[in-house]
């Protein structure tokens, strides 16, 4: 009986931490997706999208980074906290969110951007109310 070359070993090995690496990384760009479809996420990049303070300090188009954070959503009821990166052609910042959804409406009780090398940060209006689909309810 022959024993394997030792360079056979390292190429299983090779092989089994690439395919790892992709598990991981199909994990995580799907967990990114799913942030992104989300309603309360797109109408909070809607909102900074819309706010002139945001525009002038950020310059426009506003782009998101990777979102962090949690969304739970069960039926018609859920919960959301995400800070989201953000920058444009003259700065950067971050959206930070704290919404309630009930009977399938997402409410912000906080929404606010803090722009890099700003002290003031913006107030997105949470006080608009209730958000069904990308409308006020």
């Amino acid at each position: 009986m022959s024993a394997k070359p030792k360079s056979t070993n390292w190429v299983i090995v090779g092989v089994c931490f690439l395919a790892l690496a992709a598990v991981i990384a199909a994990i995580f760009f799907s967990i990114i997706a799913m942030f992104r479809s989300s309603d309360v996420y797109q109408q909070a990049l809607a909102r900074v999208s819309a706010n002139a303070e945001a525009g002038r300090l950020l310059g426009t188009p506003i782009e998101p980074g990777f979102p962090m954070g949690s969304i739970s959503v069960s039926g018609g009821s859920g919960q959301a906290q995400l800070s989201i990166p953000v920058h444009g052609p003259r700065g950067k910042g971050v959206i930070y969110l704290e919404a309630t959804q009930r009977l399938g409406a997402w409410r912000f009780d906080h929404l606010q951007l803090k722009v890099e090398g700003q002290q003031e940060i913006i107030d997105l209006d949470p006080g608009a109310g209730a958000v069904r689909n990308g409308r006020a309810a």
